[in-house]
């Protein structure tokens, strides 16, 4: 069926009498990739003529040229008032490129209507009448309009006289439109300058080493004298020109095809090329492109050999995206901050510098600060933040860390994409407002000058702030969310320059014994308003003529944070008490005064005996329990997975007796969470503390579990409690061994007690399963200490003399620690240089 059959209707719809009918048809291509969809072109019959054109929407790509011959079934369709073939059938599909033409098909300008849709048409002498609502020509028939089916560079003015308009007819919705397929399909009368259009650069963005292909679409009516780009490295000084060519030798693809090329020299790195083209026609008429060159140019961005940060991040003008969005990339940098948002990090070049910095999520190890690292990742865009996602990580080593680069509040509010991901440091500014985002993201207000905007600090650090708080400085690495906007993130107190001009005030108070009082305050305090006990009153709020109360002492805690005050009787926890202090001063001298605190009497809190876990741990496994005992040994752990947990041991009086002799056994328990140690203040060797989470078992240990950080759950009592005395075990006592690590429940093991060996180190092997295994006899059989690298520790005192851990062997000594196992048998774990300690000579058998 010809396209004439399908187009030709007397219908003043104007749609196809074969519409939503399956037909065999086929013609000659006129047009390819049509509003740039290359599955969209258009055929006609090989006679052309009204009526005898088509357009044609594909479901396959089939890199077609103008001239093929095509056939295939299809259907018709009248989309928009146009008519279309679609829903090809792909076995019927056959190309025939014979390389045949289709004639125009002359037609007046008011005369384009329904039988010129899809037909390639030719307008004669027409003018360009108008400009406003897009391209309109007129031959004195009526105005048509120019359509954008494809793109040309042609620059119409108002007046223009053209010699001839040719182009594929469709339907906009309301309108006829002609569109031609590039600059060939216009005429001109008179010798027109150049034509230029399709500049383009590739690599889009190449390294220091690698030269720029340049090429373009240049036409002239009467034939190019000069072609020549010109180029410089650098935003000034005189442009360099090269000669453009359409040999097919010069990456300017097929030789006479009107694409021209040539190729750029490399440039310096992180320097921004600019060029433009220049054609001149025989007739001397010039063309520029961009029009304004050389005060506009195109242009790209040279990065460094092997790709960077400052890489991933520049754009000129800044934007908001990486040109490397969607890629995964390998860079070099060195960590500036780590634990962000509760584990992530930010790296930088390691020369620092604007653009040079980056925020890296979900790093798959853990990465500390000045840590030299290469990151294998994806770049990604999130809420407008450019960032690494997942991948892989080495740490290569140690680095410097780069000095912070100084900006001001105005630069990092009005235009911040530089900073971000950068370790930055600002001057002076006043916290406005803390009542929007602070609680949840720790962002608060500030101004500086005319400049308003956002700061942020992360819910661990300990400064809180306060509407009206100054800064000296402000510094920390340049974060972004689309709400607020750019901020800098401060990543711990050193960032802060707080310019600190409050007292100090009282989070809360609360009887810890029947004769200790825990009063914590918002920030640290100084140690000598403690010395003074006349500074301390009390008083018992629920006995008439509230009597005194005798205060004994007054200790503050290694936080500074809390003083711990003693009182001679013991409170009843039915009862009211007040504290009165008459001064206490923050470590900046800002001193609070006559401040009263309540507090109610002593009221014990259940807990229970670690003893009686060990006999009835089955009955009492998933139950929520206090325990209150001494901290004999803390660590914190990093998992193989890459988390971090705190791993620490207690120790109460509770014991069960054992022997002939029915010697008392007292028990240590394990005490395990998820979260670095520094979640756990309280938790600290030698703290007498309360502690209220889950008795479970992990991994065949018996331990208190899901327990959080705050004041609630891990209480202090005191602090350099003196430490339970040790059991004395002899390295081949396999029967106490074994007592102290069984419990009631068969599988499942106890851990913790503080245990002390005497012997002779016979063996020591390093690096083993992320510690150190030390040996030690007493001439009984042997025992084995295990000291993990995150104990971080590297000699004791042994001898008068310090020794690393491998210069042991050989040597006597005594070692405490707690008890732990290793495949159901004892061992001991060590980590402190202090619990290591000479013996005499002979001393042990």
């Amino acid at each position: 069926m010809s396209i004439y059959d399908i187009q030709y209707t007397e219908d003043p719809s104007g749609d196809s009498p074969y519409v939503g009918q399956t037909v065999q048809t086929g013609g000659i291509v006129t047009g390819i990739d049509f509003n740039n969809q290359p599955i969209r072109y258009f055929i006609a019959d090989r006679q052309g003529g009204l009526w005898r054109g088509i357009l044609v929407n594909d479901n396959v790509q089939r890199n077609l040229s103008i001239g093929d011959s095509v056939s295939f079934e299809a259907r018709v369709q009248e989309s928009s008032s146009q008519t279309r073939l679609y829903s090809i059938t792909s076995s019927s599909f056959v190309t025939l490129p014979v390389g045949s033409s289709v004639p125009t098909t002359p037609i007046t300008s008011g005369a384009i209507s329904e039988n010129a849709e899809g037909v390639l048409v030719e307008l004669g002498e027409c003018y360009v009448v108008n400009l406003d609502d897009g391209i309109r020509v007129d031959d004195g028939s009526g105005p048509v309009l120019i359509g954008d089916g494809w793109t040309f560079a042609y620059e119409p003015l108002l007046g223009d006289t053209l010699q001839y308009v040719r182009g594929l007819v469709s339907y906009d919705g309301s309108e006829f439109v002609v569109n031609p397929r590039d600059d060939d399909d216009f005429g001109f009368f008179a010798n027109r300058a150049p034509l230029i259009s399709q500049v383009t650069h590739s690599p889009d963005r190449p390294s220091a080493i690698d030269p720029v292909t340049v090429t373009a679409r240049i036409t002239d009516d009467s034939g190019l004298d000069d072609v020549k780009a010109y180029y410089r490295f650098g935003t000034t000084g005189d442009f360099a020109s090269i000669e453009m060519f359409d040999d097919g030798l010069h990456n300017d693809e097929a030789a006479d095809d009107n694409i021209w090329g040539t190729r750029l020299p490399a440039g310096p790195e992180r320097t921004q090329a600019q060029y433009y083209i220049s054609a001149i026609d025989i007739d001397g008429a010039e063309t520029r492109s961009p029009a304004a060159a050389p005060a506009e140019f195109y242009g790209y961005f040279i990065r460094t050999v092997e790709l960077s940060i400052f890489d991933l991040q520049y754009s000129d003008p800044p934007s908001y995206a990486s040109p490397y969005n969607g890629q995964t990339v390998t860079v070099i940098g060195i960590v500036t901050c780590e634990d962000f948002r509760g584990g992530d990090i930010f790296i930088s070049d390691p020369g620092g510098g604007i653009w040079g910095g980056i925020y890296y999520f979900s790093p798959p190890a853990e990465a500390a600060r000045g840590d030299c690292v290469r990151v294998t990742a994806e770049v990604s865009e999130y809420n407008g933040l450019t960032e690494l996602s997942y991948g892989s990580m080495e740490i290569l080593g140690q680095g410097t860390l780069p000095d912070p680069v100084h900006i001001t509040y105005e630069e990092l509010f009005t235009n911040g994409e530089p900073y971000e991901g950068v370790l930055v440091t600002a001057d002076t500014c006043v916290v406005t407002d803390v009542s929007g985002n602070y609680l949840s993201y720790g962002q608060f207000s500030v101004r500086a000058g005319s400049q308003s905007g956002v700061l942020r600090v992360d819910d661990d650090l300990e400064y809180i702030p306060v509407q009206g708080d100054s800064f000296r400085t402000f510094t920390g690495v340049g974060d972004y969310n689309s709400n607020p906007g750019f901020m800098i993130a401060a990543r711990d107190d050193a960032d802060i320059g707080y310019i600190d001009r409050r007292p100090p005030t009282v989070l809360s108070s609360k009887a810890v014994t029947p004769n200790h009082v825990n009063i914590r305050f918002n920030e640290r305090l100084r140690q000598e308003d403690l010395t003074d006990l006349p500074n301390f009153s009390g008083i018992n709020l629920s006995l008439p003529d509230f009597p005194a109360i005798e205060i004994v002492s007054a200790q503050l805690f290694s936080d500074q944070r809390t003083i711990q005050v003693e009182l001679f009787e013991s409170m009843v926890s039915t009862q009211a008490y007040q504290i009165t202090i008459q001064e206490v001063s923050d470590t900046t001298g800002n001193i609070l005064e006559n401040v009263q605190v309540n507090f109610q009497g002593y009221d014990p809190i259940p807990t229970v005996a670690i003893a009686d876990i060990y006999a009835n741990f089955d009955s009492l496994d998933g139950l929520v329990a206090t325990l209150r005992g001494v901290v004999n040994f803390m660590q914190d752990v990093t998992t193989t997975s890459g988390s971090r947990r705190i791993s620490a041991f207690i120790q109460d009086e509770s014991y069960q007796l054992y022997g002939e002799n029915r010697d008392t056994l007292r028990f240590g328990y394990s005490l395990s969470q998820t979260g670095p140690a520094a979640d756990f203040p309280n938790i600290r060797r030698g703290n007498l503390i309360e502690i209220t989470g889950e008795i479970n078992v992990y991994d065949g240990a018996i331990q208190l579990g899901s327990f959080l950080g705050n004041s609630d759950d891990i209480r202090l009592l005191s602090e350099n409690v003196a430490l339970p005395e040790p059991i004395e075990v002899r390295t081949g006592d396999r029967r106490l061994q074994s007592l102290i690590i069984h419990t009631s429940s068969p599988g499942a093991w106890g851990s913790g007690t503080w245990c002390r060996v005497a012997g002779t180190v016979y063996q020591v092997d390093e690096n083993v399963g992320g510690g150190t295994n030390i040996f030690i006899d007493d001439g009984s059989g042997n025992v084995t200490i295990r000291v993990w690298d995150s104990m971080e520790l590297d000699s004791v005192f042994i001898g008068n003399e310090w020794l690393k851990l491998g210069e042991l062997v050989g040597k006597q000594m005594t070692i405490s620690g707690p008890s732990s196992f290793y495949d159901g048998d004892f061992q001991m774990l060590a980590g402190y240089a202090e619990d290591f300690t000479d013996i005499p000579t002979g001393m042990v058998d």
